[in-house]
């Protein structure tokens, strides 16, 4: 019954569902600009009958929302959150994801032949790891749907090595790193380095052969392939985008932001994010205890010793730029799209945690009379750290809870373990007070790493201006160089932002933006425009934008927090500190030019995400202030046309004498080829398992 601790982690959130959880003191995530805008938009475009939506024109004037990871689209278990309200299905899907990690956890430990009650806590340890929880409360929901699948990954490759059949290609690694592909392709790059190190251990227990290299090598390419088939769908469009974007022109100083700086090692010992939440490493009380008993005594760490490694060489890249030499190797293809070098700090806590259990498994292990282990370095960590709280105490002039939480619960991780080694308790009684203790801890620092607010609390920034402008006739765009309308606000309101928050942006559009809005590039951003300082309520405010190029966009209208000059603008109303103004070089959405005469407006018949129909009189062109993207196809009176690029950006169709109806759809190659690998792929394994299961009948 030891698995059912597994299920633990949901009474973790259960104070939590019905709100957004936030980082205490923060005002922003990435699941309310980006994940619950995206969910919702999908909701709202099934609901309508529209289909899934390949299009998206939430944000930054339109992008492929099939190309983009964050929209979700292509995770079936992502899925779920569609069918509760958000953020409720959100925080239910979350928490799904860690019972699974914590299963996972759990069966791959006792493949590795650890007893029951060591692979429940390691799995209850992993799914209420500080740094998954805080990485949750800082809206990074891909990535924690990522994460949880690794240790499936390492179970699916123990279990290929020990009875590879054909018969069982669906249980292959490499499956599980596509599906981890499709949740987060970021966190393929970090699992997948995971996966070939301990496939590689796996692969050569005695010495090196030429026969066993050849099997590795075959075994890896062969599961990369698999890996590649199943998230092909994601993959084929996403490469198309990225090649397209600003990501493909990062620099060393982009990759390599937010590296650990060498002082964010403390944070192995106290849970708190030490500035920035990728800087999270703190694993908890309990296996901190086991890792430092473990590695100070030879008949507990013999079996945790690869892990012990593995996390310490996590840790060391988790530090980037503080490592000699690491700009250069930035540039190898591939790596310069990787950002973040602290996320090695997720496969360093997950290795510790594996760990910690192997070392736990060898302590229950100990007969009574033989539980004689060497104490020296968890007692000395805990005068240390009794010694550092007291002095940031001092230093802050209060007591800081989060090092005297860490410091009390080390202290009584260790009395329990010293209890158990003097023959005090059995091992059922050590494992259950043990648990009781790690619940304290990592629930204690769990709830301190979440804040919840309410739905009106996140939807009301910006909800007078929103309420406003959707009461105002015609399709238009909106354009805040202050941020003043959050993503989650529009999206609620279906508001079309010109700006925007993403991690990938197209170049073509970063470009034109640089002229329209006025506001200059320091490098590459997540927003557009930037903000140079981080705070958008000021950093923009010198900037002059350009009303006409910002209407060949269809913005309208701009809201801002500090008064704006420019030819075009008006001001219409305020809202509190936010101005609402009107750009009367507004152009509609659809226009006809005919040489230098005033344009004419055309209309639009039918405006859904994939497909856009328009009524126009001819001759002229037809400009559709939409982005020009490959997969954007046009009939012109049924019969197909070509789009041309108009001021490198937009569509434009020529149009002949009279009236005509012109019909742009959305149909990328690369959604279509990515969907058939990946459907063939599946279709594959199910007649796999199939005639696997038929011929085990017979």
């Amino acid at each position: 019954m030891w698995y059912l601790l597994c299920l633990i982690p949901l009474i973790l959130f259960i104070p939590y569902l019905g709100g957004f959880i936030f980082l205490p003191g923060t005002s922003l995530s990435d699941i309310t600009i980006s994940h619950y805008p995206n969910l919702l938009y999908l909701q709202l475009s099934l609901q309508s009958g529209t289909g899934v939506p390949l299009w998206s024109s939430t944000i930054l004037s339109g992008y492929p929302f099939i190309a983009d990871p964050l929209s979700g689209i292509h995770y079936p278990p992502g899925w779920l959150a569609l069918l509760f309200p958000l953020p409720l299905g959100i925080n239910l899907a979350a928490v799904l994801h860690l019972v699974i990690g914590a299963f996972g956890m759990y069966h791959f430990l006792k493949s590795e032949g650890l007893r029951p009650q060591a692979a429940a806590l390691s799995g209850l340890a992993f799914a209420l790891l500080p740094k998954l929880i805080g990485h949750y409360a800082a809206g990074h929901l891909s990535l924690i749907y990522a994460i949880c699948w690794t240790p499936w990954l390492l179970l699916a490759e123990k279990r290929w090595k020990e009875k590879a059949q054909w018969q069982s290609l669906w249980r292959a690694p490499g499956v599980v790193l596509g599906l981890i592909t499709l949740a987060d392709p970021r966190w393929s790059a970090y699992s997948g380095a995971l996966w070939f190190v301990y496939s590689m251990k796996n692969s050569f227990p005695g010495r090196l052969s030429i026969k066993q290299g050849g099997r590795f090598v075959l075994h890896v390419i062969f599961n990369a392939l698999i890996a590649l088939a199943v998230s092909a769908a994601l993959l084929l469009p996403l490469m198309q985008f990225t090649g397209l974007s600003t990501r493909d022109a990062l620099t060393a100083g982009d990759v390599l932001d937010l590296s650990l700086p060498y002082s964010g090692l403390v944070n192995l010992f106290f849970p708190t994010t030490g500035g920035n939440v990728e800087w999270i490493c703190y694993v908890g009380a309990v296996s901190l205890a086991l890792i430092l008993i473990g590695i100070t005594s030879k008949n507990l760490g013999k079996r945790s010793r690869f892990w012990l490694w593995l996390a310490l060489g996590s840790v060391i890249l988790a530090l980037g730029s503080g490592i000699p030499g690491m700009e250069y190797i930035t540039g190898f293809p591939g790596l310069n799209l990787l950002r973040i070098p602290a996320r090695w700090l997720f496969v360093a806590v997950i290795c510790v945690v594996i760990a910690a259990g192997h070392i736990l498994d060898a302590l229950l292990s100990l007969k009574p009379g033989k539980r004689q282990i060497n104490l020296l370095a968890l007692i000395g960590v805990d005068v240390a750290m009794l010694i550092f709280a007291i002095g940031g105490s001092l230093l802050a002039g209060k007591l800081v809870t989060e090092l005297w939480v860490a410091t009390f619960d080390l202290i009584l991780a260790t009395v329990v373990i010293i209890l158990y080694t003097r023959r005090k308790w059995s091992t059922s009684t050590f494992s259950q007070v043990l648990l009781v203790v790690m619940l304290v801890n990592l629930f204690g620092v769990g709830w301190n790493f979440m804040e919840e607010k309410s739905t009106e609390e996140v939807l009301s920034p910006g909800g007078e201006v929103a309420s406003f402008l959707i009461s105002r006739p015609g399709l238009s765009r909106v354009y805040s160089p202050s941020y003043s309308l959050p993503q989650q606000t529009s999206a609620s309101n279906r508001i079309q932002l010109a700006d925007g928050v993403d991690p990938l942006q197209l170049s073509s559009y970063w470009s034109f933006m640089l002229s329209a809005t006025g506001v200059p590039s320091s490098g590459y951003s997540v927003t557009l425009p930037d903000y140079a300082t981080g705070d958008p309520e000021v950093d923009n405010s010198a900037y002059i934008p350009d009303a006409a190029r910002l209407g060949l966009l269809n913005v309208c209208y701009l809201a801002v927090e500090f008064d704006l000059s420019a030819e075009g603008l008006v001001i219409l109303d305020e809202f509190g500190s936010t101005r609402v103004y009107e750009n009367t070089l507004c152009h509609p959405r659809a226009w006809v030019e005919v040489g230098k005469d005033p344009y004419k407006e055309a209309e639009i018949i039918s405006y859904s995400p994939n497909r856009i129909i328009i009524q126009a009189e001819g001759p002229g062109t037809l400009v559709l202030s939409e982005i020009l993207y490959p997969g954007w196809q046009v009939l012109l009176d049924g019969v197909p046309a070509a789009i041309h690029p108009y001021q490198d950006l937009l569509r434009s169709v020529a149009l002949g004498e009279g009236s005509h109806e012109i019909q742009f759809d959305f149909k990328p190659s690369t959604v279509y080829w990515g969907i058939g690998i990946t459907s063939a792929t599946l279709l594959i394994f199910l007649m796999l398992f199939i005639l696997g299961k038929i011929r085990s009948k017979k």
